[in-house]
């Protein structure tokens, strides 16, 4: 059981750099093993030569061959292809094919883990919206999407660093805690809240070289018998009134007995975190997309698209695929039947 706040996170190894291989019975898998940064796929021209989830998005026209990653690092198809093409030797199909294999069977990990956290757990996610960042995850957000009978996918302003973003708006955050067990005919007796709130500051002063915004102390409280706690405000002789609203909004009922026992008091401190959204730059004030049409094929179809730099919209603009719109850090395939707005934030709503 957690003694500590935490949250649930699932994981699963489909990132750009998950290499593919054959098991034992010649059966394609793909990661859990990745070839990194460095190697890294075999197209970054590296060292690396395995095949990975990069080199098959490359080969099926979901990256453009002229992708250069963090501004500096020229994609190479012909080393994907040649990756590609001694896996596909060993299972007696050509390189594409073999990136097909690649991209539905990595689309099926993903579409996995969204229901492991989604239908498994009660939660319909045709009432929701599916949230892309991360390099790649635009790529294979749409198929995803539909799959799971979502409506749209929404794409952020920065996707490629949205998880550092993410970091930089947090607020920077100091917790200590003393643990109690107080019975229910103790929770009125005074306890040295004061102290624990004064040591949150100390360390909070220690480690961010600031004052905090605010002190605030929490109770970790639970009935009697019960594995996990609720938290509430602390607030001395309140705590059973509080934990028994609190229990009640969250679960829907409340009992008379067994009584309650305090577990945990918890003072924190927090304070102004660095960056906030209204702070991050999100889109271009010009006169909206200009699409260079493209020749090549796109998803190893030959289909036509179009190519935009998504630093070209503004707000309202939309497109219509197939295509795909690229920045520096991430890359949003549109298959045709796609259309994408841009909203006042810089967000592209994707819908078909």
């Amino acid at each position: 059981m957690n003694r500590v706040p935490s949250m649930p996170i699932r994981t699963v190894g489909a990132g750009g750099g998950s290499i593919a291989w054959l098991d034992s019975g010649c059966s394609l898998r793909v990661g859990p093993r990745s070839a990194g940064a460095r190697p890294g796929p075999a197209c970054y021209g590296l060292g690396g030569t395995e095949p990975t989830v990069t080199d098959a998005n490359l080969a099926l026209g979901y990256l453009p061959a002229t992708a250069t990653f963090g501004g500096s690092l020229q994609l190479d198809r012909s080393l994907a292809l040649g990756a590609l093409s001694a896996l596909g030797n060993d299972i007696g199909m050509g390189p594409l094919d073999a990136a097909r294999g690649i991209i539905e069977i990595v689309d099926a990990h993903m579409e996995r883990a969204i229901r492991s956290v989604s239908v498994e757990e009660g939660f319909d996610p045709r009432m929701s919206s599916l949230i892309a960042y991360g390099g790649a995850g635009a790529l294979h957000a749409t198929r995803l999407a539909r799959a799971l009978g979502m409506k749209s996918v929404l794409v952020p302003p920065l996707a490629g660093v949205f998880s550092a973003l993410g970091l930089m708006m947090a607020r920077p955050r100091v917790e200590v805690l003393a643990t109690l067990m107080m019975s229910d005919s103790d929770v009125g007796l005074p306890h040295s809240v004061g102290e624990l709130e004064a040591r949150a500051v100390a360390r909070y002063r220690e480690i961010y070289r600031s004052e905090p915004e605010s002190v605030d102390s929490f109770a970790d409280v639970r009935y009697h018998g019960q594995s996990h706690e609720v938290s509430v405000p602390y607030r001395g002789e309140h705590v059973g009134a509080d934990f028994a609203a609190e229990h009640k909004q969250r679960f829907g009922f409340v009992l008379e007995s067994p009584g309650i026992e305090v577990v945990n008091i918890r003072a924190v401190a927090t304070g102004i975190p660095p960056v906030t959204w209204e702070s991050v730059e999100s889109i271009s004030s010009g006169s909206g997309p200009d699409p260079a049409r493209t020749e090549g094929s796109f998803a190893g179809q030959g289909a036509h698209g179009s190519l935009w730099q998504r630093s070209g919209f503004a707000c309202d603009d939309e497109i219509r695929g197939p295509g795909l719109i690229i920045d520096e850090s991430s890359t949003i395939w549109l298959s045709e039947q796609d259309e994408a707005r841009v909203l006042r934030d810089g967000t592209l709503e994707i819908t078909w």
